[in-house]
């Protein structure tokens, strides 16, 4: 029930409490790390999914594809058992395969740029990255897209006698660069790999979420418009600049002890405090 991204994905999905906690499990601050362990923060059990040592995953090789994921909003994760079964299209007739529109590739950028800010090592399932689509097991092991490649349009659907719409099957390069530059990121800033994590920000109504990553005089700050509208994102920080660490690079001052950044609708901004 804690598993990282499947907390994000409750936000997407408006279903994340006033507190940003899941249920009656507390969300505390906790020190991530990629190749160490350290101590269980207060009120988390060992070996729980929130710890540094886990793996921070979308989608894998037992479950729907990401952007399929996506696409199917409305199913119980917490359920898995459940959700196993109604993610196989041999067992649910509604049950979508193809890649969606704008909007869905807006909310595959925020899941992408949640896992790769968030604690834990993250892990990405071949051929997400350029917008692979695919139902549970088997449908979710299909050929890798390659550049160097042409293919049919995708126009067969994986029960025999049923029908699904043609859509052009080809790799997403816009979607491959982008989480390129996120791992390139995360490359270059310690904090986003083994800084404390703590959330800063939780508004239901205007659908943001915010949190930061800290570590020795170091802070990120990451945040998340999953609404439909452009909504401007506040929280409370010591006076000076921050700057965009992904996008066009804009810097943000934060006056009289306020820091604004606005958000454009399904977007996220990464921002950090400038000279540290």
């Amino acid at each position: 029930d804690r598993c990282p991204l499947a907390f994000f994905w409750r936000t997407l999905c408006g279903r994340i409490d006033a507190r940003g906690r899941w249920g009656t499990t507390p969300q505390p601050s906790v020190r991530g790390s990629e190749r160490q362990p350290f101590e269980e923060p207060a009120g988390f059990k060992a070996g729980d999914s929130q710890s540094g040592k886990s793996a921070s995953l979308c989608a894998s090789h037992d479950s729907a594809r990401t952007r399929t994921l996506i696409v199917n909003p409305d199913m119980n994760y917490r359920d898995f058992g459940g959700h196993f079964q109604r993610s196989k299209v041999e067992s649910n007739h509604d049950y979508r395969i193809d890649r969606g529109g704008p909007a869905d590739a807006a909310t595959h950028r925020l899941m992408a740029t949640f896992q790769m800010t968030y604690p834990g090592a993250p892990m990405i399932y071949y051929g997400d990255e350029v917008g692979m689509t695919g139902a549970n097991d088997p449908d979710c092991r299909k050929p890798m897209l390659w550049d160097e490649i042409t293919y049919a349009p995708e126009a067969v659907h994986p029960v025999e006698g049923r029908q699904r719409p043609a859509e052009e099957n080809v790799a997403d390069r816009e979607l491959r660069e982008f989480y390129r530059r996120l791992i390139h990121l995360r490359r270059a800033e310690p904090a986003l790999r083994r800084g404390v994590f703590r959330p800063i920000l939780v508004d239901d109504e205007r659908r943001l979420y915010g949190f930061e990553r800290r570590l020795d005089e170091e802070t990120i700050v990451v945040f998340f418009n999953v609404g439909e509208i452009e909504a401007a994102a506040g929280i409370t920080v010591a006076e000076g600049e921050w700057r965009e660490l992904l996008g066009a690079g804009a810097t943000f001052e934060a006056a009289a002890g306020l820091l604004t950044v606005p958000l454009a609708p399904r977007s996220a901004r990464i921002v950090k405090r400038a000279g540290s």
